[in-house]
């Protein structure tokens, strides 16, 4: 009998392999990471009701820790954990903070996605990721625009997951931020499981 990580890296390759094949890529890269955290909903297997345990087993024990009242907040530099003290430590948020890439780099990034996936780029555009999601039958509509923010934030419809894309017609990609058109962060929450 496969537990919940076993089914979840199931799901994840599945969601790869998909991807590979509609786009015709040849090997797993970032962009297959992405495209799997959007339409999965997972990274590397972990998801919503992931437990603390199963986290540091698959990503390691290079994190930072944010605890309050009831909640856990594990840093891992690109992907975050949300975490609620329900029966034992539950995921409830994942965030994938797309934006750190830029002045962090690969430094940023956990040793099992680098493991796994290779070098990450210091800027995602949502120009590119929107064709490998259309290839596999996703789509997105806009949920909400702020243009004094300047975010956009475009919802996978199939998923509930969240992409925050830099609005700001204004904003040029320096070496340490995001511009215009490009991912600032990626994010599921429970509140949005099983659309």
């Amino acid at each position: 009998m496969m537990n919940s990580g076993q089914m979840g890296m199931n799901k994840n390759r599945a969601a790869e392999m998909h991807f590979l094949i509609k786009t015709g890529e040849d090997e797993v890269t970032e962009s297959a990471f992405y495209a799997t955290a959007l339409t999965t909903g997972t990274v590397l297997g972990l998801g919503i009701g992931s437990r603390v345990e199963d986290v540091e087993r698959i990503l390691g024990p290079d994190f930072l820790d944010d605890p309050g009242r009831g909640t856990l907040r594990r840093d891992y530099g690109l992907v975050e954990f949300g975490f609620e003290h329900d029966h034992g430590w539950t995921c409830r948020v994942i965030s994938i903070q797309v934006h750190r890439l830029a002045c962090q780099g690969d430094d940023t990034v956990p040793a099992a996605l680098r493991e796994k996936y290779g070098s990450f780029a210091p800027f995602v555009r949502y120009e590119s990721l929107a064709p490998a999601l259309a290839a596999q039958g996703y789509t997105t509509h806009i949920d909400w625009e702020d243009p004094h923010a300047g975010f956009r934030v475009l919802q996978v419809d199939q998923t509930g997951t969240e992409i925050v894309v830099v609005a700001d017609e204004e904003a040029d990609r320096t070496g340490e931020r995001p511009g215009y058109g490009d991912v600032w962060s990626i994010s599921l929450s429970l509140s949005h499981e099983g659309q």
